[in-house]
């Protein structure tokens, strides 16, 4: 969100390229809660009660 300024104040230009970080996260085969499922269990139960707060 600073970058508007940081480009005024240096002249440095910043080009804003999107990606999927999921695909650079299986490419990595860094899946976040495989093979773990009372993680998953928890982080359900954590996002329901949090929404329900």
């Amino acid at each position: 969100m600073q970058l508007a300024d940081v480009a005024r104040a240096t002249g440095v230009a910043f080009r804003w390229r999107p990606f999927n970080v999921r695909h650079v996260m299986t490419l990595q085969n860094n899946i976040p809660f495989r093979d773990k499922p009372v993680k998953t269990a928890y982080m359900w139960h954590d996002i329901e009660r949090r929404a329900t707060g």
